[in-house]
């Protein structure tokens, strides 16, 4: 009896130290970890950390063996578990590299080129049209007028009254931008604040 409790002890004082060594490895390891690998850091640090309490629990209760055998049906499940945490971390791992942002530029450093798009709406009939074409086929519309210009804004390929966003240099009708920088206070384009006074 006395060198089971010895013997007993002598795993807890190993147990405790191990516990204190990786107490001191997570003080040190976290001012060292990104922002990105938090989520898996505190995964393995929780899971050591739950370790630890039942091996402690084991070993220091004389009821342990009992808690083992009570264990094996959950042993069981152990594959569904570790299949369960590696879905988990994949997933996690999607997500953080979907939400992770690009650095700001600014709209001035992005070279101005010619906008291709596959499709084109006729600004007569509202058709859908490939954007190679340059007449409508279902009303006959000149479609090379609506290239020159389309408010945003509007879709609108009449060019009366236009005016430009003095931030990108995008034509809209006066009306529609104005009517927009007061709602908005941005560009519909380059997201920039307008001021209405530099209109």
């Amino acid at each position: 009896m006395q060198g089971s409790i010895v013997e007993r002890s002598k795993y807890i004082y190993i147990i405790a130290i191990a516990s204190i060594i990786w107490e001191t490895i997570d003080f040190i390891l976290i001012n060292q970890i990104t922002n990105e690998m938090l989520i898996y850091y505190n995964m393995l640090k929780y899971s050591i950390n739950i370790t630890f309490i039942l091996l402690f629990i084991i070993v220091s209760n004389k009821y342990g063996v009992i808690l083992i055998v009570e264990l094996i049906p959950v042993l069981n499940l152990l594959p569904f578990f570790i299949g369960f945490a590696i879905y988990s971390v994949i997933y996690l791992r999607y997500k953080l590299r979907k939400l992770r942002l690009q650095p700001e530029i600014s709209y001035s450093q992005i070279p101005k080129i010619e906008r291709r798009f596959e499709f084109q709406f006729c600004h007569n009939c509202g058709m859908k049209i490939k954007s190679n074409i340059s007449n409508c086929p279902n009303c006959g519309a000149d479609l090379g007028e609506k290239k020159r210009f389309q408010c945003p804004i509007c879709r609108s390929s009449k060019f009366e009254n236009s005016i430009k966003c003095p931030i990108c240099g995008t034509d809209f009708h006066r009306r529609c931008f104005l009517e927009w920088v007061k709602i908005r206070g941005t560009c519909p384009v380059c997201k920039n604040k307008v001021d209405e006074s530099h209109i």
